[in-house]
């Protein structure tokens, strides 16, 4: 039952009615952006040690999933926009973003210390409205079905997918977000 309704979904997000209508990508950070849990539990500075891997002062490590920074900037050369929605202390999220050479893809970031993540989305819909992206053009990356279904139901016309559940890896999300 679960691979007919991955297979439904996926068939629905590769609808050509879908395919390229994303004007802004919404991303969650832990489990999402990163194979981290819980960068407010990190201690900085952080220190780059590759490409895509940062240690904090105790020698956590912070990487970035797969394929992260090259669908990052590719969807910004596109001109999509990209946003970060985060449950996190702020000043560490920031600095771990600029640690890994992302942050100034970034268009807007809205990253509270709250799990409110419908107050989140407010923000980032305030922000689109402001620049003529409707509410329809959003799409919403989040490792959790709990925080989905929060956004879901404030803002029902926000696209979202569960990353890990829905969403495989950003080359699959590469390829929803542009047109074939």
């Amino acid at each position: 039952m679960e691979h007919i309704v991955e297979d439904k979904l996926n068939i629905w997000l590769r609808a050509p009615s879908l395919m390229g209508r994303f004007k802004l990508l919404a991303l969650d950070l832990d489990e999402t952006v990163w194979a981290h849990p819980d960068i407010s539990a990190t201690r900085p500075p952080y220190k780059r040690v590759s490409r895509d891997v940062i240690i904090d002062v105790h020698g956590e490590t912070i990487e970035l999933r797969r394929g992260v920074r090259e669908t990052l900037e590719e969807l910004k050369s596109r001109g999509v926009k990209l946003a970060v929605i985060s449950w996190n202390d702020r000043s560490k999220a920031l600095e771990a973003l600029e640690a890994l050479g992302l942050l100034e893809l970034f268009d807007v970031l809205v990253i509270e210390p709250h799990p409110h993540k419908d107050l989140m989305m407010s923000r980032i819909v305030e922000w689109c409205r402001e620049r003529g992206i409707r509410v329809s053009e959003v799409l919403y990356v989040d490792d959790s079905p709990l925080m989905m279904e929060v956004v879901k139901k404030a803002w029902p016309e926000v696209v979202g997918v569960v990353y890990g559940l829905e969403l495989k890896g950003f080359e699959e999300l590469r390829e929803i977000v542009l047109d074939p």
